[in-house]
């Protein structure tokens, strides 16, 4: 997915660009995340920077906070319409549409 990946590249270039490994990202992330059942992993940084998924609309806040980078929930928000809008013109649900909301 095109938006995947625009997101997965934009949360690795913010990530790198302050010098944190994926096991200190996900620290700082976790801390900031309120919900404990939205924990993030190194494995999960790793799936959503290589676009192979979008989190939960929390730790997009919290990695917004943490690399200081607002625009990421805006970027996660597009790819979301996106995907809305392709199963709409499709008529129903296609198998990629009930992945992302669970991620």
């Amino acid at each position: 997915m095109a938006c995947f990946s625009e997101f997965g590249k934009a949360v690795r270039s913010a990530r790198e660009g302050m010098g944190l490994t994926r096991v200190q990202a996900s620290i700082r992330i976790n801390d900031l995340c309120q919900k404990r059942e939205t924990l993030v992993s190194p494995d999960a940084l790793e799936k959503w920077e290589n676009g192979r998924g979008l989190p939960k609309i929390e730790p997009v806040k919290a990695m917004a906070v943490v690399y200081g980078r607002p625009e990421l929930i805006d970027l996660r928000v597009q790819c979301i319409e996106f995907l809305k809008r392709r199963s709409d013109r499709r008529g129903c649900h296609d198998s990629i549409y009930g992945e992302w909301s669970a991620v």
